[in-house]
């Protein structure tokens, strides 16, 4: 059970992170009156198939998320309306990034693992681990970009 703890710790030590860009969307969000996570079908339009996809996010205008939700999984359906960068996530450190073409397929997701889709010409920044909000160094980050 051990084991199991520290792996949801991973998981939850990486929102630290994401917090540089969590922020800044969600500041623009309000400072533009816009979606701060917006549904598929809400930015293409014409895609039908983006439409049906209810539980994956657009957060601001680079990243989406499609969480896996079904107790136990080792993974779940995605649609991805573009080409976009998987970012997998082992804990807090990035254990694979690789291009994923437009269309529904399948992603594995083991239970220490958090997936994020990056747009093209689209960035992420990361900060270094921290333990708490007070301790996210916002002058030192890394970006991952598309």
């Amino acid at each position: 059970q051990f084991k199991s703890v520290e792996k949801f710790r991973g998981i939850l030590n990486l929102r630290y992170r994401l917090i540089p860009y969590l922020y800044n969307t969600f500041i623009d969000s309000v400072k533009n009156n816009e979606m701060y996570g917006s549904p598929l079908g809400f930015v293409w339009q014409d895609d039908e198939d983006a439409k049906r996809c209810e539980d994956q996010l657009l957060i601001g205008d680079s990243i989406m998320i499609a969480p896996v939700y079904e107790q136990n999984a080792t993974g779940r359906h995605v649609y991805l309306p573009e080409e976009m960068k998987l970012i997998r996530f082992k804990g807090t450190e990035i254990a694979e990034e690789k291009i994923m073409e437009k269309g529904h397929g399948y992603i594995h997701v083991a239970l220490d693992e958090v997936c994020i889709f990056l747009r093209k010409n689209k960035k992420l920044p990361l900060a270094k681990e921290a333990a708490s909000i007070e301790d996210v160094d916002f002058d030192d980050l890394t970006y991952i970009e598309y």
